[in-house]
């Protein structure tokens, strides 16, 4: 952006990787779509591997927890369905993969 001080413009990273360092490049929409969903797909990633723990999946159980970290319920309510999660048989537990995550969060 313009450094109002200096009255210059100030080259960003992200202003010199859209538009090039001397800012004579354009973006089209496909380009910046493209970059965005890298984005986001970097930030899911992130928050997919707090709680894979270095695994390539997630239990259902961590799946819930990161669901219930983004709604408003309050936390005793969490509570109670993490606690009954936790109780359930071995056999019932299913493991969610990085992808079946991105196609959830890409529903939200």
């Amino acid at each position: 952006g313009i450094n109002a001080e200096y009255g210059h413009t100030v080259s960003t990273s992200l202003r010199v990787l859209f538009f090039g360092p001397e800012q004579d490049k354009e973006i089209n929409f496909e380009q910046f779509s493209q970059f965005l969903t890298g984005v986001q797909r970097q930030c899911w990633k992130a928050e997919f591997d707090r709680y894979s723990e270095g695994e390539n999946y997630i239990t259902d159980d961590e799946f819930m927890r990161l669901l219930l970290r983004r709604t408003n319920i309050p936390d005793i309510r969490k509570a109670r369905y993490i606690d009954r999660l936790e109780h359930r048989p071995e056999h019932t537990r299913k493991r969610i993969l990085f992808q079946q995550f991105c196609q959830f969060m890409n529903l939200l």
